[in-house]
Formats: structure tokens, C-alpha cells, sequence
């Protein structure tokens, strides 16, 4: 077991955890696998792009828009990295 703090130290974004229900996976593989691409897709982006993603931009706009969150709340990248705060 570990926490959001550590596994941004090794360089992960901590936005958000993945669940889904095993009957809903056993049926939708492909549906579990086209969003597993799409945030692996998106932690790579902001691993290689880090100065781009501001809160004003269209990466974390998206962010705010499907978990909820503020996008003003956005500290260049602490909730991606981990706060420290576990």
C-alpha cells in the first residue's frame, strides 16, 4: 500500500483512481481498455509537457470538467505530482 504523495514522487498523476465493477469489465473489455489508453495517454502528456498544463489549459480544463474539481485550484501540477500530504 502506498499514498498519492509517494506515488507522485515516482512521477504519476493522483487525480483520480480507477474503479470498475468486475461484471462491467467482464462485458466491456474494450471500454475498460479505451480508458485506461486515454488517462495513460494523458499522465505520458503531462510527464513530457509539465510547463504546458496551467489551469487555464485545455488539459486540465478537461480534468476540472469530468472529476469536479476547480481548475483555478490547479498549483502548477501538485495535484499530479502528490501535495506531500498523503
Amino acid at each position: 500500500m502506498t499514498d498519492a504523495a509517494q506515488v507522485g514522487q515516482w512521477g504519476a498523476p493522483t487525480f483520480e483512481v480507477w474503479v470498475v465493477r468486475k461484471d462491467y469489465a467482464e462485458k466491456h473489455p474494450e471500454d475498460v481498455a479505451k480508458f485506461a489508453k486515454v488517462t495513460l495517454d494523458s499522465f505520458a502528456d503531462y510527464a513530457a509537457h509539465k510547463d504546458s498544463w496551467t489551469a487555464d489549459s485545455v488539459p486540465v480544463q478537461k480534468i476540472a470538467k469530468l472529476t469536479g474539481a476547480n481548475q483555478g485550484d490547479w498549483r502548477g501540477g501538485e495535484v499530479l505530482e502528490g501535495t506531500g500530504k498523503g
